[in-house]
């Protein structure tokens, strides 16, 4: 039931516990440690790290997800929505939009933040060709029925993804480049 802000520091990895603005308990970054101190605490932990460019420029807000049983409290993600520049929301691609992922978009999402919002379709590698572009479909016309969003504009904030496709294309891309 955490918030986890990671941010560019060129100088040190660590981890650390925000309490309303104030870090606390400042860690080396580790896997362990970042268990530790999210088990130990109910504020948000802050990641600071380096980060390459040009993701060095944001702060990288990662919330538990809507069908995550520690989701966080609607005041929470409200505060959090007038926060940031851009919400990326991601959806997986075997079970996209949810009941529960509608309801919370209805009842969270002011029309008037749709420029804020981007829907990513995550996995969609585990599905067909044709299956993941009917997904990208059935979730933009189901956003603008419930929503009343334009579906020009939601077709152009729907993305298929695969974290796996992304993987293998950077390290072809990298072994093309140390043949080269």
């Amino acid at each position: 039931n955490q918030i986890m802000k990671i941010q560019h520091d060129a100088s040190r990895s660590e981890v650390c516990i925000d309490r309303q603005g104030s870090e606390h308990s400042s860690m080396p970054l580790t896997k362990e440690n970042v268990k530790q101190l999210a088990n130990d605490t109910d504020g948000s932990l802050v990641i600071k790290t380096a980060i390459p460019a040009p993701m060095d420029q944001f702060i990288i807000y990662d919330t538990p997800g809507v069908n995550d049983p520690a989701s966080l409290s609607e005041e929470i993600i409200f505060d959090l929505l007038g926060k940031v520049d851009v919400i990326i929301f991601l959806l997986r691609a075997d079970s996209a939009l949810k009941e529960t992922e509608i309801d919370f978009i209805k009842q969270l999402v002011p029309k008037k933040d749709l420029g804020k919002f981007f829907f990513i379709i995550n996995f969609a590698d585990t599905l067909e060709p044709a299956e993941a572009i009917d997904v990208q479909k059935h979730v933009i016309n189901v956003l603008g029925q419930f929503l009343q969003w334009p579906v020009k504009t939601l077709s152009e904030r729907v993305f298929l993804y695969s974290a796996k496709q992304t993987l293998a294309h950077a390290k072809s891309e990298a072994a093309l480049a140390d043949k080269s």
